[in-house]
């Protein structure tokens, strides 16, 4: 019995750092792997194979109980630590940015979804709620705007303001990576905590520094990775009221995790969480009541329901106009080309919905009949979901694959800084039960 704990202490030890460097080559795959486009089919067929080695790395960590009370969480000079680390982090954000934003000023000829939803954020402000969701006669000879209110909501404010409202994007991206460091115990495990803190560095540094495709600049992803980074938090504490907020917000924003909410409502069945549920589901209506349905009625859903039937006719478009690009940057299309649009878009529909469900299903199996120690099965299951949608995703634009790495990111911030004595605790539990 000793040695079988000792073993299972040492791989629970070590697997922190294969999960690290898992989550190194999976960022490394979407930042500076692209610097040398001979590698990126490669490379393509690399990224989420880690995607799936950090999305089962989960259940094999101990369960997540994060507090999001900071007085349980850390000690005052804890708190000092990561307010200095979040002001200089602050003082780095804004000082890019700044250069990013003079560098690129907004333009429809560059990308159009920031100039969209100005105008949409505009009307907004200007009390114009219901013409809102009316077509953009100055955008492309009047463009129809989908996007749902969690997205371009947010940009209202430094319309309001009148200033760049790119400053949203920074503060997703603010959110996310101050969440990064409120996680992370660097003096609990120095050197698994050290490794991870120099891949987000250098991830850090790509998007405000490196990036070929211009994420900050030109897209609206930062509220986007605010919104995710808010649902790991979440999963991470196990609150249900923000859980169901932070699932509104995702699917009110970019729906990509749209195929793991079943198997989500799979695992809370199973494990009979029914007040779980109650308070999921009210959190979560309540706020897509508040910021869709009662101001803008059923338009945005409707329109984004219609939006699938285009994305075929879209992605031969965008194959005719810039066939290079799937070249480019990571997901399968590459290797399904345009004569087999159809059939990819019909993969990214069932895998999307079908393998995270049957991936809970058989973790459950496994947890309940067959008494396998798994836990955190609703972020391994949302890791699973995003890696499977982006990589069979029609068009994969490079900034879309951005919000799996923070999951992987926050993930791990987390559990590489529990303790090693809450690992061998653990596992002294489970030796007793076997007896």
């Amino acid at each position: 019995m000793f040695q079988a704990f000792s073993i299972n202490f040492f791989r629970r030890k070590s697997l922190h750092y294969w999960l690290i460097a898992a989550f190194g080559v999976e960022s490394f795959c979407v930042t500076y792997g692209l610097h040398w486009p001979e590698l990126v089919p490669f490379l393509t067929v690399v990224y989420p194979i880690m995607g799936l080695i950090i999305a089962l790395g989960f259940i094999l960590l101990p369960k997540a109980a994060f507090a999001l009370s900071i007085h349980k969480t850390m000690t005052p000079i804890g708190i000092k630590r990561r307010l200095v680390a979040i002001l200089l982090k602050t003082i780095a954000l804004i000082y890019f940015s700044i250069e990013l934003f003079r560098a690129t000023p907004l333009s429809i000829d560059l990308a159009d979804m920031l100039p969209i939803m100005k105008i949409m954020a505009t009307r907004f402000c200007n009390g114009h709620i219901a013409q809102v969701y009316d077509k953009i006669p100055e955008i492309w000879g009047g463009i129809q705007p989908i996007y749902l209110p969690a997205m371009w909501m947010p940009f209202a404010i430094p319309v309001a303001l009148h200033i760049d409202m790119r400053w949203v994007t920074v503060g997703g991206l603010f959110l996310a990576f101050s969440l990064f460091l409120t996680l992370i115990r660097p003096f609990k495990r120095p050197y698994p905590v050290a490794l991870l803190s120099i891949i987000a560095t250098l991830f850090f540094w790509w998007l405000f520094k490196a990036d070929l495709y211009n994420f900050i600049p030109l897209t609206e992803e930062g509220i986007v990775v605010g919104y995710y980074s808010l649902l790991v938090l979440s999963l991470l504490n196990g609150n249900y009221w923000l859980i169901g907020i932070s699932i509104a917000l995702c699917t009110l924003s970019r729906y990509s995790f749209i195929g793991w909410i079943p198997a989500f409502a799979i695992y809370l069945l199973l494990e009979k969480k029914w007040k779980a549920i109650g308070q999921i589901t009210l959190g979560g209506c309540v706020t897509v009541l508040l910021l869709c349905i009662v101001p803008f009625g059923w338009k945005p859903i409707q329109l984004i329901a219609a939006l699938p039937k285009e994305y075929i006719n879209f992605s031969k478009r965008v194959w005719e106009d810039s066939y290079d690009f799937f070249f480019e940057t990571m997901g399968f299309a590459k290797f399904f080309g345009p004569e087999r649009i159809a059939l990819q878009h019909s993969l990214l529909v069932y895998c999307s919905f079908i393998l995270p469900s049957l991936f809970v299903v058989i973790c459950m199996a496994l947890k309940n009949k067959y008494q396998y120690k798994m836990h955190n099965i609703p972020l391994a299951s949302l890791k699973l979901a995003l890696v499977v949608f982006y990589n069979l995703i029609d068009v994969p634009y490079l900034y879309l694959f951005y919000t799996s790495s923070f999951i992987s990111l926050l993930g791990l911030a987390y559990f590489v800084s529990i303790p090693d004595h809450h690992f061998s605790e653990e596992m002294e539990m489970e030796a007793i039960k076997l007896g």
